[in-house]
């Protein structure tokens, strides 16, 4: 785990350099998407952006053949930060078990709560728009994901509420 830990520092650190190399006009591509949303304002660019066709994603066949490797170095328990005697994550085990996946079975640190019921979670909290995008995480969560999560959030709720009522 420690070397997908370095792995993705490093990819983090170097992305930009990286893609330059490969795919010089994906990037600038990109970096013209970015310009165009701060244009319209912050309403848009906020938002995550929709899918694009597998063969048009940033970073080419070498983007394509890093989402498609187990590589991601990922938590297998919910942060202690997040983790609240009244407030649970949902976590089910069987979807965290092993500790690296690939990185169209997780989404970034900072989507915990849409979607830990579903998706694994990068233990490497990471903010670069071209890492996110070149792994996909900066994509719209699909909606039946999200319903899935609120599903799930019922039931922990549901169950803690019960617990409460037992031990009171």
């Amino acid at each position: 785990n420690l070397r997908s830990i370095g792995l993705f520092s490093y990819l983090e650190a170097h992305i930009e350099d990286i893609l330059k190399e490969i795919s010089p006009a994906s990037i600038h591509e990109c970096d013209h998407e970015k310009e165009l949303s701060a244009q319209e304002g912050n309403r848009t660019s906020a938002l995550p952006r929709a899918p694009t066709p597998p063969g048009q994603l940033l970073g080419g066949s070498w983007g394509a053949e890093l989402r498609s490797i187990t590589w991601v170095p990922v938590l297998t328990t919910p942060p202690s930060k997040i983790v609240h005697a009244d407030l649970t994550l949902p976590w089910p085990t069987r979807t965290h078990v092993h500790p690296i996946a690939t990185p169209s079975q997780c989404n970034s640190l900072s989507n915990i709560w849409l979607c830990s019921n579903s998706h694994r979670i990068c233990s490497v909290d990471t903010q670069n728009a071209y890492l996110l995008y070149v792994l996909g995480w900066d994509k719209i969560i699909q909606g039946r994901c999200i319903a899935g999560q609120l599903l799930a959030l019922q039931q922990t709720y549901i169950q803690s509420s019960t617990r409460l009522q037992f031990s009171a």
